[in-house]
C-alpha cells in the first residue's frame, strides 16, 4: 500500500505546477530537471556572460593568493554568485524570464520545472562541513552559518566530491526528496585550516550584519576566510 501511494504521488507531481523541494520525483522528471533545465540553463548563462567580470575575478584571485589548483573553482563560484545577484535584484527577473520565453513550449509541457527554475531567486551560497558519505555519490553535511543538517549529492560526473570531514563553500540547488546538488564545484578549504574555518566563519558573517544582502555578506566572509587560509598556509611553509 505504501509503495502504491508513493508511485501515485510521484505521478501526480509531474502534472502539478508547483515545485516542492521535499517531494519525490520520478526518474523521468529527475532527468528532465538535470538535463533539460539545469544543464541547458547553465550553458545558456555561460554563453551569454562568460566574459563578464573577468577582470574583477582575476583581481580577486590574485588579491587572495588562490592556489593554481583552486583558481577555476573560485572563478566559478564568483561568476555564479554574481549571476545570482543579478537574478535576485532584477525586479523583472530578466535572466529567468528570457530563458522561460525561449523555451515556452517545453515549460508548458513541464510546468513544475518552470516552478523549479524560479527557486533560483532564493538560492544562497554558504559554508558546509562535509560529515559523512552515503549512497556512493552523496554526503550528509551541516551548514555552518545556520547549523542546519542537509544532504548533498553529485549528479554530474565532472563534479569533484569533497573529502569527508572537510570544509567547503559553494552554491547548492534544491533537487527532490530534500536533497541538494552543487551548482558548480564546491571550494575545498585546506584540511589543516578546517578548525579555524569552523571557528571563524559564523562570527565573521555575523559581524557583517550591517550588510543587508546575504550575497555580499557571503563574499566578504569568503574573502576573510581565504586570507586566513593563505596566512596559515604561509606560516606552515616557513
Amino acid at each position: 500500500m505504501k509503495e502504491n501511494n508513493i508511485l501515485s504521488f510521484t505521478q501526480s507531481l509531474e502534472n502539478t505546477k508547483t515545485y516542492r523541494h521535499e517531494y519525490s520525483m520520478s526518474d523521468n522528471l529527475r532527468q528532465e530537471l538535470l538535463s533539460h533545465v539545469y544543464l541547458k540553463f547553465v550553458h545558456n548563462i555561460i554563453a551569454q556572460f562568460h566574459d563578464a567580470n573577468g577582470d574583477a575575478l582575476d583581481n580577486f584571485i590574485n588579491e587572495h593568493n588562490v592556489t593554481k589548483e583552486k583558481e577555476l573553482t573560485v572563478r566559478g563560484l564568483g561568476f555564479w554568485t554574481q549571476i545570482l545577484y543579478n537574478i535576485q535584484h532584477d525586479p523583472d527577473h530578466t535572466i529567468l524570464s528570457d530563458f522561460e520565453r525561449d523555451n515556452a513550449d517545453y515549460f508548458n509541457k513541464w510546468p513544475i520545472l518552470r516552478s523549479w527554475l524560479q527557486e533560483w531567486r532564493n538560492v544562497q551560497p554558504s559554508f558546509y562541513y562535509i560529515y559523512e558519505p552515503f549512497g556512493g555519490n552523496a554526503h550528509v553535511a551541516i551548514d555552518i552559518l545556520t547549523e542546519t543538517p542537509l544532504e548533498i549529492f553529485y549528479p554530474v560526473p565532472s563534479f569533484t566530491m569533497p573529502q569527508e570531514k572537510s570544509i567547503v563553500t559553494g552554491i547548492l540547488l534544491p533537487f527532490c526528496d530534500g536533497l541538494y546538488f552543487p551548482l558548480t564545484d564546491l571550494y575545498p578549504f585546506d584540511m589543516d585550516v578546517r578548525d579555524d574555518i569552523i571557528r571563524h566563519a559564523r562570527p565573521i558573517y555575523d559581524q557583517l550584519n550591517h550588510e543587508p544582502n546575504h550575497l555580499e555578506r557571503f563574499l566578504l566572509t569568503f574573502s576573510s576566510l581565504l586570507r586566513l587560509e593563505h596566512l596559515i598556509r604561509h606560516n606552515h611553509a616557513t
